[in-house]
């Protein structure tokens, strides 16, 4: 029985050395030959500024534009374009990207609490002067990879244009319920 239970634990040690062995070695990097450490994505990024959210939503293809201010320096916020639709990007603080849309269309709050009911990582709600918002926000506070920030900023992308869709389907319904006078 003795010498069971000490080839157990001999064998118990000798995986918790070997593992210990491996996981002490250097990672092995995802990357593929020909490619950089950038381009494998696996980097995690601690925290964001408004200029490395700039250049990770250019690096997707968008055409970004930002303003200055009245001393000539860049602003606080830059916009670029989501199927047509413009998208307003702020870092109030280094643990998170604002993504936001205003649209001018009104819209009930039955319409907003039905959006926001069935769709994710976004919410919408009603602003000043009939204004209706979307907008998420990309967390980073933690750590993240890049892949992790341009897969939200996509799906944000994709959820404004599903957005613009819904308001004018819920616009058109509302308008043919209508008691016709």
């Amino acid at each position: 029985m003795i010498s069971k239970v000490t080839t157990s634990i001999m064998s118990v040690a000798a995986v918790w050395l070997f593992g210990f062995s491996v996981l002490g070695q250097e990672p092995q990097s995802a990357v593929k030959p020909g490619e950089s450490q950038s381009a494998a994505k696996t980097d995690i990024i601690p925290t964001m500024t408004l200029d490395s959210a700039q250049r990770i939503i250019q690096a997707l293809g968008f055409d970004v534009t930002r303003p200055k201010d009245d001393k000539g320096q860049p602003g606080t916020y830059f916009s670029f374009k989501a199927e047509g639709y413009i998208v307003d990007a702020q870092v109030p603080a280094p643990d998170f990207i604002w993504l936001y849309n205003i649209f001018s269309d009104k819209a009930t709050p039955e319409t907003i609490n039905a959006w926001n009911a069935n769709n994710r990582f976004c919410r919408a709600y009603s602003g000043d002067k009939g204004t209706v918002y979307l907008e998420t926000e990309v967390i980073v506070h933690g750590g993240t990879t890049r892949e992790n920030i341009e897969v939200q900023i996509k799906e944000f992308r994709d959820s404004v244009a599903r957005w613009a869709r819904y308001l004018v389907d819920h616009e058109n319904k509302e308008a043919t319920a209508l008691p016709k006078q």
